[in-house]
């Protein structure tokens, strides 16, 4: 999946004005009456706390301590409970809390829905995920109650299963309005498509997810190649393009997860060939991904190339750093054997 960035004004706090050693000596003789004494406080410049909180909470979204962010949004709400900037950061901090992640998924829908008229597409993709994502907690609890992994106190379990599925469509339709609203906005937000195609395809919306996945890829190529002119133009120069490198490798890591997710689309389709296409064209990309060498050896192997498949599964292990009894590796080792059956097969038919 896709990191969320935020570009959010920010600002430091001032020193705050200290009292006057007249005023403070006056009050410690008992020349000024009780109460007075209250001038002597320092006053405290509220613009100014914001910022700071905001520049603090700011810091920790971008170091990923999406924990502490939430916890200086809520100390900035407590200065302004209304201010619509700390309430999206704060929401889209909730977002990314990993531990409660379903009590986090619920403030931060609650927290957004506070602020969802304001004129900022941010609001809108984080909604989107959000209502994404409480459409998968649904779900996944439809299929534990089916399955009898979690109790419920519904008379009728398979009902109550159907309503959270039910529940779940819903959560992902709204989720779709979301991120159209910010494609309205911002033509080829890459969130946007990226939660389109994802949603897509939990509705089982194949046409839509796939044109999503097409319009993902097509915005990031175009992106990346402003990014290489960019770098191209920090040639002979003492510094150093970090920010656009990183970019570059983000939005390529995405148009490679895409093309993987577009070969999956096609191949429940029964689209084998085209499924295979967009697996080499993440290969031709990425060509140090074992789960894309592993897929191919799959898919070739269905269409009979058995020779084509056992060079995938072996640069897939060549590759490959997981563990001998990783899942990945076990359904690897199948497919090496079926690929080796497969040419002894081919060898016995050649009278080999």
């Amino acid at each position: 999946m896709v990191l969320l960035r935020m570009a959010l004004r920010t600002g430091r706090a001032p020193h705050s004005r200290g009292a006057g050693t007249g005023l403070l000596l006056a009050a410690l003789l008992g020349l000024l009456p009780m109460g007075a004494s209250c001038a002597s406080e320092p006053e405290v410049d509220e613009e100014a706390l914001l910022a700071s909180y905001m520049e603090t909470a700011s810091r920790y979204f971008q170091m990923g301590q999406y924990e502490r962010c939430v916890h200086q949004a809520n100390r900035g709400l407590e200065v302004d409970p209304a201010n619509e900037r700390f309430k999206l950061i704060k929401g889209r901090a909730l977002l990314l809390v990993r531990e409660n992640n379903t009590v986090a998924l619920e403030q931060a829908h609650a927290v957004l829905r506070e602020i969802q008229g304001l004129d900022d597409w941010r609001v809108d993709v984080t909604l989107g995920e959000v209502e994404e994502r409480r459409g998968i907690v649904r779900l996944d609890g439809a299929r534990e109650i089916e399955a009898g992994e979690r109790y419920t106190d519904a008379p009728d379990p398979l009902a109550r299963a159907a309503e959270l599925r039910e529940e779940a469509r819903e959560l992902w339709q709204a989720a779709l309005e979301h991120y159209a609203a910010v494609l309205a906005k911002v033509t080829g937000n890459s969130e946007a498509l990226s939660g389109r195609m994802r949603v897509a395809t939990l509705l089982g919306e194949e046409t839509l997810a796939l044109e999503a996945g097409r319009q993902l890829v097509q915005s990031l190529t175009e992106s990346n190649r402003v990014l290489e002119r960019d770098i191209e133009s920090f040639r002979n120069k003492p510094s150093d393009p970090v920010r656009q490198r990183r970019s570059l490798a983000a939005n390529e890591e995405v148009i490679v997860t895409t093309h993987v997710h577009m070969a999956e689309l096609h191949h429940a389709a029964g689209r084998t060939a085209a499924a295979l296409l967009e697996l080499e064209t993440a290969r031709a990309i990425d060509g140090l991904r074992p789960e894309v060498h592993g897929r191919i050896a799959q898919l070739l192997l269905e269409l009979g190339d058995a020779s084509g498949a056992k060079t995938s599964i072996e640069t897939f292990f060549a590759i490959s750093d997981l563990p001998f009894d990783h899942p990945d590796i076990v359904k690897a080792r199948e497919t090496r054997r079926a690929c080796d059956e497969l040419l002894r097969q081919q060898a016995r038919q050649s009278g080999g």
